[in-house]
């Protein structure tokens, strides 16, 4: 259960890092050459495209991990309430699958919190 849990973060982590966008730094040296260039020049060049900032990536690419966790919490819950339908009063697995839900539950509120969290310091309001 262990491996499989290990190889699901590790393909959900591998799949948040692969939206992640480069940001380009503006610099003096490209503002004088599109100043120079004719209109339809600038569109070939790019001056008129604009790179993101670095906080809107860095909230992007966390509400993007937040969301994750937040999916994989709720499967939890259900798993758990699943086996906690289908221990058939085996004191076991009643106590495995209410641990099961009671973590689960406090991993959505704390990746509900920091969704919260982030987007109020780095983005203001939601």
């Amino acid at each position: 259960m262990k491996k499989k849990l290990l190889v699901l973060a590790l393909l959900c982590g591998l799949c948040c890092f692969s939206a992640v966008s480069p940001v380009m730094a503006a610099n003096e040296w490209d503002k004088e050459i599109c100043a120079k260039l004719a209109d339809e020049q600038k569109k070939e060049y790019g001056c008129d495209e604009t790179s993101p900032e670095a906080t809107s990536v860095a909230v992007e690419i966390i509400n993007i991990i937040t969301g994750v966790v937040g999916v994989i919490a709720v499967l939890m819950i259900v798993i758990g309430g699943i086996n906690y339908a289908t221990s058939s009063g085996d004191p076991g697995k009643t106590k495995k699958a209410k641990d099961t839900i009671m973590y689960s539950a406090i991993g959505l509120v704390v990746a509900l919190m920091a969704f919260a969290l982030v987007n109020f310091v780095l983005g203001g309001a939601f």
